[in-house]
């Protein structure tokens, strides 16, 4: 996109949308959509103003298996459609998620490196924060493979689409072998 468009919504799925520096997009809502082997981008280096919402739509291969995941944003509970987020306390099945993150310094001290996500956690915080690396399963009873992640205007970060900075810790301890491992998004 080289020049000035207006929209309702754009729709990125097995392609790429780039913004020129000479481009400038008004749209409504942007829907990403990811699903298995689809290569779906979106680059600015115009300008970019969505005035509703941004939707990444992924579609897991399979149910009740660990993948690795990040977002492009801050994402709350009230922000996931058809899904509830649930922890290891969860007894039943159902249309549920999982998330797992990576501790670097547990496993650099020679202790398991994944810690469960608690769904029990205030619904002012987000429950995946951008651009950082975790472990997502639907359970395996969920309805579908299908969920989508909502962010709402007022909270896009500036810089999306051109540009994303991330701070990267590395752990040291006692055990060299697992010292310096990090797990980071790349949305």
């Amino acid at each position: 996109l080289q020049d000035k468009r207006t929209t309702q919504a754009v729709q990125i799925s097995e392609g790429s949308l780039q913004i020129a520096s000479t481009g400038t997009l008004h749209t409504n809502v942007i829907t990403i959509y990811d699903a298995d082997n689809s290569h779906a981008s979106l680059t600015t280096f115009g300008q970019l103003e969505i005035n509703n919402r941004l939707t990444v739509e992924k579609i897991f291969p399979d149910k009740g298996k660990w993948y690795f995941f990040s977002l492009p944003f801050d994402l709350y509970a009230d922000d996931i459609e058809n899904f509830t987020f649930k922890d290891n306390t969860e007894t039943g099945s159902g249309d549920y998620f999982y998330l797992q993150t990576y501790d670097g310094q547990k496993r650099a001290n020679g202790q398991p490196g994944w810690k469960v996500v608690s769904a029990f956690q205030t619904t002012d915080q987000p429950i995946i924060h951008k651009h950082q690396g975790y472990l997502i399963a639907l359970d395996a009873g969920a309805s579908t493979t299908t969920i989508r992640f909502h962010c709402p205007s007022e909270r896009i970060p500036s810089e999306f689409g051109n540009s994303g900075s991330l701070s990267v810790d590395v752990a040291v301890g006692g055990n060299k072998a697992n010292n310096g491992w990090v797990l980071c998004g790349n949305p």
